[in-house]
């Protein structure tokens, strides 16, 4: 499993719109929402699984165990991460 440190510094998020591959399991302490532009792809949060189409937005939480898998199929997604830098106060109630 992957940990990513928190985001800190000039940048308080990461935006990424594009395809989603496989990427593995993997958990941050800052929150990822993930938005399905176009096509499907699995997204795993614990024991969980979800099968993202077309309109479904999804939060994953603080430190939760998460993992994608495209499907092999043509996918869009916009996944936005953010940390305390970008919501401040608000973070903790968030996450």
């Amino acid at each position: 499993m992957l940990y990513q440190k928190l985001l800190v510094g000039e940048r308080p998020y990461f935006v990424r719109v594009g395809g989603h591959g496989k990427f593995c399991e993997h958990r941050h302490p800052d929150l990822e929402l993930s938005y399905c532009m176009e096509g499907e792809y699995s997204l795993r949060i614990g024991d969980a699984t979800y099968l993202m189409r077309k309109g479904d937005f999804a939060v994953v939480g603080s430190m939760a165990v998460h993992a994608y898998d495209g499907r092999g199929s043509e996918n869009v997604a916009l996944n936005l991460e953010v940390g305390p830098a970008f919501l401040g106060e608000f973070f903790e109630a968030f996450a």
